[in-house]
């Protein structure tokens, strides 16, 4: 796809909730932050035809690593996921457990 903006961007790790690139992160790097970011084009701009380099936000560095293992947010979503496979397995349990009482299932 053709650049119709007149800028060049380089590719990073932008925060949808700062609107700011994360500098110095790969990919994968990025992939790892849990929350609002996404590994676009549109970090490091420059103006095609003055040469200078667009007003863009850098977001704070972040101090510690990703934990995923310990991320209570994390923890949180696979706990109602493991909750709602439980739930569901109640349910076709009960239900043939009431097949076989009621004889339409040997």
């Amino acid at each position: 796809m053709p650049n119709t903006t007149g800028k060049i961007c380089q590719w990073g790790c932008y925060d949808e909730e700062d609107e700011a690139c994360h500098p110095g992160l790969t990919n994968m790097q990025c992939a790892e932050i849990y929350g609002h970011v996404e590994w676009i084009q549109v970090c490091d701009c420059v103006d095609e035809a003055t040469g200078l380099r667009d007003n863009i936000t850098v977001a704070a560095p972040r101090l510690a690593p990703a934990n995923l293992y310990f991320s209570v947010p994390a923890f949180v979503v696979l706990f109602r996921e493991s909750l709602e496979v439980v739930i569901v397995l109640a349910i076709i349990m009960q239900f043939l457990t009431k097949m076989k009482n009621d004889g339409l299932l040997e």
